[in-house]
């Protein structure tokens, strides 16, 4: 603050006093009781006090400090407010009330409600009384809504943003879910708004997070692909767990004679399995791909394996990666899917560009293979312990455990059943030692069969001639539900139980020709709850119980088997795909910097 702009803020409550004091004494010496001489001297040491201790009457608009700060967080009913000074990286925390002036960057009034977690501000405050003054949204920082193409390095204090660089100053706020964050939190695919000032990065908000989605009954699809939408495509591995932005997809599943799709939801932090018992493997169809390939002498390997493209080669329908090779030319890498019987894929691959001893060498971005990083070296993973490890969505053991180092950045993914599934972005670096991480310990699920779709408990259902039978349980940690049906020629009986932790639900039916029985069972902490119904031919009735800590309501439910698909994801897509002659599809795979976190580990 400028001194004319301090002395004004002191000046103000001076001659305030002074004028109450002006009265005062004039009042005393009319009444004789003080002469003007003595008055005079009383305001003069009132004035002399003020400015030698600097002090501030606390009225509406004063302040002795100012800040330019990012908002960490707002407790509306304790009216306070967190910042983090840009400067220094300390958090501060000041109260606000009706006397506090909140105002966006225009400088239009606005409710405190109205400003959010990662915002950069400017501040006026009374120090000593930590008491907010002033809030004005910076009209100095910029903001990037909605970023998918990102990359932030901790280590070098670095951060891409499209083709922009920007810095790292501090430890930024970082906000997901409306909770504090960090960098390591965010992964590949996840969408952000980042908030800076000049060149440097201050904040980044998640916008859009990530979930996780798992096979079960996969066996015959090992070394298939799968593709998610355009998030994710990856080989189909044993016990794989794809992390996958949330949002709605079609899921593209190929192996030796399948080639099927299937709709699948992701939330954030939740994980899906999705059953692929239905898919029934065809005799295996083929195409033929012919290829064209400059320079001619370059080597071209399909799914790992080097081919003769001298003759058409044969590929069974569905997905292959092809890597084309050729000395003194760029490696070309590519996905190409067969879904015709002939087609054709051109290939044509860019020369290795050798600087001149006149040229300096331009500094490149590479991805560095695992062979570059001696085998000898491990990455460790030590804490929390007894948790699935995930590299890169591929199984890797139960922690405590470890893995082949290679350098780049990497996801690492932790699960434990009954436990929030959690993913970490890593960067391992090429120094030649073995390197340990340590995470957070795993958070307890809410509500332990949450995360998974299709969860079930025990169901016994019998039926005969023309009839149908339901059953529908939904149980958590500790608690346990039963249902009974027993129905004949076109009877109808369905079961309905809900029970929370260490509570029991049980209902029993039994129906004859034509009758319809049902039965709906909730119960939670402590309590129990059932229903018994018989029906005769022509009948019906329902028995409803729900319960809390030992009481007793009566509602209806039914029962209903569901499954989830539909909503639209933006997300960063790591390969895109072209149409060539003959029907075939050749897609090129890019290596997105999408959400790479680099960090020490430490």
């Amino acid at each position: 603050m400028d001194e004319k702009r301090k002395r004004s803020a002191i000046m103000k409550p001076v001659l305030l006093v002074v004028a109450i004091l002006f009265v005062l004494t004039a009042g005393l010496a009319v009444a004789g009781l003080m002469s003007g001489k003595q008055s005079q001297e009383v305001i003069g040491e009132v004035v002399e006090e003020e400015y030698q201790s600097g002090f501030v009457i606390d009225e509406p608009g004063t302040y002795d400090s100012e800040d330019t700060a990012v908002i960490k967080e707002i407790d509306q009913v304790a009216g306070t407010i967190t910042l983090m000074n840009i400067e220094t990286g300390k958090y501060y925390t000041l109260t606000y009330d009706g006397t506090s002036m909140v105002k966006d960057k225009y400088g239009n009034l606005m409710a405190m409600s109205q400003a959010a977690g990662g915002d950069i501000v400017d501040v006026t405050f009374l120090k000593n009384k930590k008491s907010l003054t002033s809030m004005q949204l910076s009209n100095s920082a910029w903001s990037f809504e909605h970023v998918e193409k990102y990359n932030f390095n901790t280590l070098s204090k670095g951060a891409e943003v499209g083709s922009a660089v920007y810095s790292l100053q501090n430890n930024p706020v970082v906000i997901s879910e409306g909770r504090q964050a960090t960098l390591e939190d965010i992964v590949q695919g996840d969408v952000v708004s980042i908030r800076g000032l000049g060149n440097s990065v201050y904040s980044v908000i998640v916008e859009s997070g990530h979930g996780y989605l798992r096979l079960s009954n996969d066996e015959y699809l090992k070394g298939g692909w799968i593709e998610v939408g355009q998030a994710v495509i990856q080989e189909i591995t044993e016990d794989m767990m794809l992390v996958v932005p949330e949002g709605s997809y079609n899921v593209h599943i190929t192996a030796g004679g399948i080639d099927v799709t299937k709709p699948v939801t992701i939330q954030r932090n939740q994980e899906v399995t999705l059953d692929v018992s239905d898919i029934k493997p065809e005799e295996p169809k083929a195409g033929r791909i012919i290829f064209t390939i400059k320079p001619s002498n370059a080597k071209i390997f399909i799914d790992g394996e080097e081919v003769d493209i001298s003759k058409p080669v044969e590929l069974e329908y569905g997905l292959h990666q092809l890597v084309a090779e050729a000395e003194g030319y760029e490696t070309v890498t590519q996905f190409i899917k067969v879904g015709e019987a002939m087609a054709n894929v051109n290939i044509t691959m860019d020369e290795v560009v050798v600087p001149t001893p006149t040229q300096k060498p331009e500094e490149t971005t590479t991805t560095v293979s695992a062979n570059e990083v001696s085998s000898d070296y491990k990455v460790y993973i030590d804490s929390p312990s007894d948790v699935e490890v995930y590299l890169d969505n591929i199984y890797v053991g139960v922690s405590p455990v470890s893995f082949k180092k290679e350098e780049g950045t990497h996801t690492i993914t932790l699960r434990k059943n009954g436990y929030v599934t959690k993913s970490y972005t890593v960067q391992v670096d090429d120094a030649k030692k073995d390197v340990t991480y340590s995470f957070s310990a795993l958070v307890k699920e809410a509500n332990s069969a949450s995360t998974a779709t299709n969860n079930s408990s025990s169901n016994s259902n019998s039926s005969s001639s023309g009839s149908s039978s339901s059953n529908s349980n939904s149980s958590s940690s500790g608690s346990s539900s039963s249902n009974s049906n027993s129905s004949s020629s076109g009877s109808s009986s369905s079961n309905s139980n809900s029970s929370s932790s260490g509570s029991s639900s049980s209902n029993s039916n039994s129906s004859s020709s034509g009758s319809s029985s049902s039965n709906s069972n909730s119960c939670s902490s402590g309590s129990s709850s059932s229903n018994s119904n018989n029906n005769s031919s022509g009948s019906s009735s329902s028995n409803s119980n729900s319960s809390s800590s030992g009481s007793s309501s009566s509602n209806n439910s039914s029962s209903s088997n569901n499954s989830s698909s539909g909503t639209v994801s933006g997300n960063n897509s790591s390969s895109d795909k072209t149409q060539v002659s003959g029907g075939g599809i050749i897609g090129t795979q890019e290596e997105i910097k999408g959400g790479g976190i680099v960090s020490d580990g430490k």
